[in-house]
């Protein structure tokens, strides 16, 4: 019976991923089960990404969040920045793998020379363009205001 029953999942499985567009997931707490559909799927060389048992923060998307609140934490520090932007699932509305192309491009404009002080914006290299003006400008704003903003805003201790 419980063959039986995994290879009438693995037939519908595979008729659904033949479909153009269609995915299919099975959710089931019979490890069991799970294995023994893996298993048909295997006969007719489907590959299945089989992450029963495996902990969120091991997943692919686990680590993606991981690393997202890591470079939070870390006021985007270079060395998990980087990471993040390697990462396969950033996409920054992009097609999937773009990203990975473009890294080596924005390690090199972000992430090189000497590093800025925590809390100002980088004045990057084209200041020609009227959104980096605008960045520059809102900067020094910033800074000459800085210690006027400071002085009345109240503090948490």
């Amino acid at each position: 019976m419980p063959r039986e029953e995994a290879l009438a999942i693995a037939v519908t499985m595979r008729e659904a991923l033949e479909t153009k567009n269609k995915t299919v997931a099975l959710v089931t707490p019979d490890r069991a089960l799970a294995r023994r559909v893996v298993s048909s799927l295997a006969r007719w060389d489907v590959k299945v990404d089989d992450s029963g048992g495996d902990a969120l923060a091991d997943t692919g998307a686990g680590l993606f969040a991981r690393l997202a609140a890591e470079v939070t934490r870390r006021g985007l520090e270079p060395v998990p920045l980087l990471a993040l932007l390697k990462h396969p699932l950033l996409r920054l509305g992009h097609r999937q793998g773009r990203m990975i192309k473009r890294w080596p491009r924005l390690e090199q404009a972000l992430l090189r020379g000497p590093r800025p002080r925590a809390g100002t914006i980088r004045p990057w290299r084209t200041r020609s363009r009227p959104s980096a003006r605008r960045m520059t400008t809102c900067t020094q704003a910033t800074r000459a205001n800085r210690s006027t903003m400071t002085n009345s805003m109240p503090r948490l201790r």
